[in-house]
């Protein structure tokens, strides 16, 4: 069911995390949809070497690509050809709110032409406990949502972690770990980040929002018509 939280309630997001890649978070304020845009052009990113850390199903490499007067800019790529998988996450500068731990900010994943990220997508929706054929909603070039950023420094936790359920700041690490807000809020699921490494990945923050999450991550992943 839609929801909207006020930024009154951000104080309870101090109980974000819970159990491994399923824990609670809590909502933010502003989860604006998606707006028309224009697909970026389809062109490799720079080369990157082969990352550090094993991928794991639902993860992708990135090539960090942000500028230098803030926020972060990142092309993701399974590096599968045929057929070729990419697609951007743009993140704005984020700011606190109340002094609390957590930050908030606005982020969009934007299409790439002539990419296909179906084989992607649909190993993801294994992970994200979404069960039957993937959906074929409408394509958009451009995907906006909310985002909280739930830690920074953070480090693989083997057991149940403090942050997205399996992250925690000690030992600290190179992982940023995050919450996306989709549909207006209907869909969550956590977007981590270890850019050092070369890492990036989306995990489970319920099955209750699988069907939402899968379907709006189709309107950027399936490939377009001509």
């Amino acid at each position: 069911m839609p929801f909207r939280i006020g930024w009154g309630i951000l104080p309870f997001l101090a109980c974000a995390c819970s159990h491994v890649r399923g824990g609670g978070s809590a909502s933010v304020a502003e989860r604006p949809g998606s707006r028309p845009s224009t697909a970026s052009s389809f062109a490799a990113p720079p080369p990157a070497p082969a990352p550090t850390v094993e991928l794991s199903p639902g993860s992708f490499q990135i090539a960090d690509l942000s500028p230098a007067n803030g926020g972060s800019r990142y092309i993701a790529s399974t590096r599968e050809v045929p057929p070729i998988c990419q697609f951007e996450i743009l993140i704005e500068p984020a700011t606190s709110a109340g002094g609390g731990p957590f930050s908030f900010s606005k982020a969009a994943l934007v299409r790439r032409r002539k990419s296909d990220c179906t084989a992607l997508l649909r190993t993801l929706a294994r992970e994200l406990a979404f069960t039957g054929e993937l959906p074929g909603p409408q394509p958009v070039d451009r995907l906006s949502v909310s985002i909280a950023i739930l830690g920074t420094n953070q480090s693989r936790s083997p057991d149940v972690g403090e942050i997205a359920g399996s992250f925690s700041s000690t030992p600290p690490g190179h992982w940023t770990a995050s919450k996306l807000f989709l549909a207006d809020g209907e869909g969550e699921v956590f977007l981590n980040i270890d850019a050092p490494d070369r890492v990036g990945e989306f995990s489970i923050k319920d099955e209750d929002y699988a069907t939402v999450v899968v379907t709006e991550f189709a309107r950027i992943m399936l490939p377009t018509a001509g």
